[in-house]
């Protein structure tokens, strides 16, 4: 008999042409359901612009739609409700919108009704521990596992998250970094932890990727994400100003959308305290980050430096293709660091900020280099060396898409995500499948 799944987010968006999948956690979801084998019936759960229920399928995975109407209502309501109270003085800083149970409330009670309905028996939730104490409430032997795609399990209002986190059977990181900083501050949910860390959400090359360069044209650094604070592309345009003082074979590409900026609540800021000093005060300010950023920029750099903005998902393979070096520069935390995979499997060579997941994904001195610090002369004095060294660019480029091919594929990650289920559904439901 086949087992039910659900996929629960409250962004998904999963097109009928699944060609056109975009977004990491879409990627990463629709990849993982198609993928799994015939015991399993995925369904997706999605908040969208309907009028009624919607269901139908995309290949195998079941696609159930609920009208957003109302959760957008609750949301101004719930936006409204925190910015008064802010105004009065309170700090709801570890009290975000998002960690309401009233936040897609109407998605997440209709999904756990529907899936109590179906008699579905796994329950994937993306994210949004929010909505744990209802899946639990109508379905109290489901197997329920939290994707922890960030940190805010440890930012957020700690009496409330426990009351939440209870409810699940496994929570699973996306990256050690995550996992152990979960476990730290949640010791009594540690036996309920586990690390999945995720696959890469470009597609690879058909073959070996060789980074031969030598013909005339600029030495390309990269970049790829979103143009946010967090993600410390001040550091990067300081370093590329020291490299452009003595160097004129340089440019720099900056992919990824202007005008999307992550929640501040979300981030571990007393991390570093210094970027927080400095480029804190700029979230959702986009033309001012922006404008920052240029701003930062010495004369000699700036006509070497673009900004090419958000490309669908599927464009990224073409700018990992001209790219020589990759260069990840996070100021705070990252659960993972999916651009250094994808960077990884096209043999670019990578320099990060010691930022989180990157730790674990980096091997410093084989696949590239790790810096020490949040240090823009360190960032320069490494891409220096590398565009100086082809020998070793070509080197750490091989070994890095070694490791992706080894590490982050698909079969790895759908294999660990058939194992987690099997565990839960085991506890949950003792002799209903073999482990």
């Amino acid at each position: 008999m086949a087992i039910g799944v659900a996929h629960l987010h409250a962004y998904f968006s999963i097109p009928d042409n699944s060609e056109a999948v975009s977004g990491s956690v879409n990627i990463l979801a629709w990849n993982l359901t198609s993928r799994l084998g015939p015991e399993w019936v995925p369904h997706i759960y999605e908040s969208r612009k309907c009028s009624n229920m919607v269901e139908g399928a995309v290949g195998p995975v079941r696609i159930v739609e609920f009208p957003e109407k109302m959760d957008l209502v609750l949301l101004k309501a719930l936006r409204g409700r925190n910015k008064l109270l802010t105004n009065l003085g309170w700090d709801l800083t570890d009290r975000p919108v998002s960690s309401s149970e009233l936040f897609y409330g109407s998605y997440s009670r209709r999904a756990a009704a529907d899936i109590a309905r179906r008699g579905i028996e796994v329950i994937h939730v993306y994210g949004y521990h929010n909505f744990l104490p209802k899946l639990r409430r109508a379905n109290p032997h489901a197997g329920i596992i939290l994707h922890a795609h960030d940190l805010v399990q440890v930012l957020w209002d700690r009496k409330l998250t426990k009351s939440q986190l209870r409810h699940a059977d496994l929570i699973v990181g996306p990256s050690e970094y995550v996992t152990s900083r979960i476990i730290t501050h949640w010791p009594e949910f540690a036996s309920n932890c586990i690390t999945i860390e995720n696959s890469s959400t470009v597609s690879p090359p058909a073959e070996h990727v060789s980074k031969k360069g030598g013909d005339g044209r600029k030495n390309q650094l990269l970049w790829v994400g979103r143009v946010s604070p967090e993600k410390g592309l001040h550091l990067l345009i300081d370093a590329f100003n020291r490299l452009a003082e003595t160097r004129n074979d340089l440019e720099l590409k900056i992919v990824g959308p202007t005008h999307v900026h992550a929640p501040r609540s979300s981030f571990i800021r007393a991390d570093n305290p210094e970027a927080d000093a400095e480029v804190g005060h700029l979230f959702g300010d986009f033309d001012g980050y922006v404008a920052f950023l240029r701003d930062r920029m010495s004369e000699k750099a700036r006509d070497r430096i673009q900004f090419v903005g958000k490309v669908p998902h599927k464009q990224l393979v073409h700018f990992y293709q001209e790219a020589d070096i990759f260069v990840f520069t996070s100021v705070w935390p990252e659960a993972f660091g999916m651009p250094i995979v994808e960077a990884m499997q096209y043999a670019l060579p990578v320099v990060s900020t010691p930022t989180g997941g990157a730790q674990g994904i980096v091997r410093s001195g084989v696949t590239g280099y790790l810096t020490g610090g949040y240090s823009a002369e360190e960032l320069a004095m490494r891409v220096a060396e590398l565009l100086d060294e082809p020998r070793l660019r070509a080197a750490f480029g091989g070994a890095g898409q070694q490791r992706a091919k080894e590490m982050y594929g698909w079969d790895r990650y759908v294999g660990q995500w058939d194992a987690a289920y099997r565990r839960v559904l085991a506890r949950a439901r003792p002799g209903r499948i073999s482990t």
